[in-house]
């Protein structure tokens, strides 16, 4: 097994395009299944500030998921992704002195 993690604006090699194929086959079929969506826009994986890829050993993608950097402030929390984040979640990362953090998007698992 292997590890890459790819940043934003990195080279769209064969790892990556193959890791975005699983991705967007795996995501399709749930929101077909759950909301009734017939398309997933590539726009969360292009904008991820990073990808985290785990293949096999000859590099055929059987995870990924997307992270992002998010600071503590008002717009961030603001984000759809973030609703359901109690008021006293963000105000325990302020007290603690957290300016930023990392959340963990879109995983999947090759079946």
């Amino acid at each position: 097994m292997r590890h890459y993690l790819f940043k934003k604006g990195d080279p769209q090699s064969e790892i990556y395009l193959a890791s975005y194929k699983l991705w967007n086959v795996i995501w399709t079929e749930t929101l077909q299944e759950l909301d009734n969506i017939d398309r997933l826009h590539s726009d969360a994986y292009l904008n991820a500030d990073y990808i985290n890829v785990l293949t096999t050993d000859n590099d055929q993608p059987i995870a990924c998921h997307i992270l992002n950097t998010n600071e503590v402030s008002p717009i961030y929390q603001n984000r759809k992704a973030f609703a359901s984040y109690p008021n006293q979640a963000w105000e325990n990362l302020k007290k603690r002195g957290c300016t930023e953090f990392i959340s963990y998007e879109w995983m999947c698992v090759h079946p």
